[in-house]
């Protein structure tokens, strides 16, 4: 008989994470799952560590050299038998209850195909050093995704039938799950929800890797910024998405940001755009993000906007 879950969990040289990863999905309350394990050319005791846990849930494949995120995702999603795809990351740590509730909302919410969590934030020691919050609903993370990812990527739990019929890019050494979610927030019938509880330590730390790595993530902005100008219709020049992309990094400059708010305006006064935010206040919530919740800034913004009407 199938699992009704298959968690999927890429490992890559993880040794000093791995063992809090895996006991974390071993000791999950709810236990009716698959645990899908894929050493992606460790060179360390990553499959020493994996290897010492006799759970049969597991299963373990080993690739002989790197082959990258996306490819192991998808390949761990083919072997996958369950109704539900869960992911796990190789350093951070998933709360006990977090299938249980995730499973459960899914069950109660036939409408939604894609759920992840919030999370608390650790550091290399462990510690907590704060809280991630995500919007919850819908709409709101459809329309949040242009400002950034807004799913915490080990904290999604998935219908198979979604990754049956969409994959990770594998041409993206960074940034697949942000790629994929824009993809599909202009699919039809693909919903998205957020549960309000932290279900998940997220491990933040850098390394000389992390930090070189940061530039694989300009393709993965440019691919999005041109799927949301082409599904809205809307022309653009070279120089909107290095303001865009300046806006991300946190780098632009009063100046860019309202040159960012008429690209903006013109987002949200295109009809595709119109037909499907109807009854959210667009401005109001263009204004809060370009503004960065600085409440000086954000004022100018709205105004701004309310002009260009």
């Amino acid at each position: 008989m199938n699992p009704v879950v298959s968690v999927i969990m890429p490992v890559f040289n993880a040794e000093k994470y791995l063992k809090k990863a895996i006991e974390s999905i071993l000791s999950q309350t709810f236990t009716d799952f698959e645990f899908i394990i894929i050493n992606d050319g460790s060179s360390d005791n990553s499959e020493k560590i994996i290897k010492s846990y006799p759970d049969k849930r597991i299963r373990y494949f080993k690739n002989k050299k790197n082959q990258n995120l996306a490819r192991c995702l998808n390949f761990a999603i083919k072997k996958a038998k369950g109704r539900y795809i869960a992911r796990m990351d190789a350093d951070d740590i998933s709360y006990k209850n977090r299938f249980k509730k995730q499973y459960q909302f899914l069950q109660q919410n036939s409408q939604i195909n894609i759920c992840g969590t919030f999370a608390d934030i650790i550091n290399e020691k462990g510690q907590i050093i704060k809280n991630f919050k995500k919007p919850t609903q819908d709409n709101e993370i459809k329309l949040s995704l242009f400002f950034g990812n807004q799913l915490i990527h080990s904290s999604v739990f998935v219908r198979k039938e979604i990754f049956e019929k969409y994959q990770y890019n594998p041409n993206l050494k960074k940034g697949q799950d942000y790629e994929l979610w824009v993809r599909l927030a202009f699919a039809k019938n693909i919903y998205f929800a957020n549960l309000d509880e932290n279900l998940l330590k997220y491990r933040l730390y850098y390394t000389q890797k992390r930090i070189a790595d940061l530039k694989y993530y300009d393709k993965v902005y440019k691919l999005n910024f041109e799927k949301f100008m082409n599904n809205y219709n809307i022309s653009y020049q070279k120089n909107d998405f290095k303001v865009y992309l300046n806006f991300l990094k946190n780098q632009a400059s009063i100046f860019q940001i309202f040159n960012l708010a008429h690209l903006s305006k013109k987002i949200i006064s295109s009809k595709n755009f119109t037909e499907k935010y109807k009854n959210i206040d667009t401005v109001k919530f263009f204004s809060q993000k370009l503004g960065r919740y600085n409440f000086f800034l954000e004022k100018l913004l709205y105004l701004y906007l309310n002009q260009l009407r």
